[in-house]
């Protein structure tokens, strides 16, 4: 608890309460990463569920996300585009 009365978690000590050299007490906790279902927005919880709104759109519609997005949109390739070598062709281009 700081001298202000303040308890809060945070992912690491802020430079003031260093240079004042505030109590501190370190403690494990699970991050949660969530996506706003209205806007798409990403945030953090420590929580179960984030207590706060959305910082963007004020929503408070959550969605569990991980923390890096598969890439799903693949880029499709027509298949008739792409030739195979064999072997003949590869002969072919060599020098004598």
């Amino acid at each position: 608890m700081s001298p202000d009365g303040l308890v809060y978690i945070a992912p690491s000590l802020s430079v003031k309460c260093k240079a004042d050299n505030h109590s501190h007490s370190w403690a494990e906790h699970l991050k949660r990463f969530f996506k706003c279902g209205d806007c798409c927005a990403k945030t953090i919880s420590y929580q179960r569920y984030p207590s706060q709104p959305c910082r963007n759109c004020s929503g408070r519609n959550f969605n569990r996300t991980s923390l890096i997005e598969q890439n799903t949109k693949l880029p499709i390739y027509n298949v008739e585009y792409f030739k195979i070598a064999d072997a003949e062709d590869f002969n072919s281009h060599a020098k004598p």
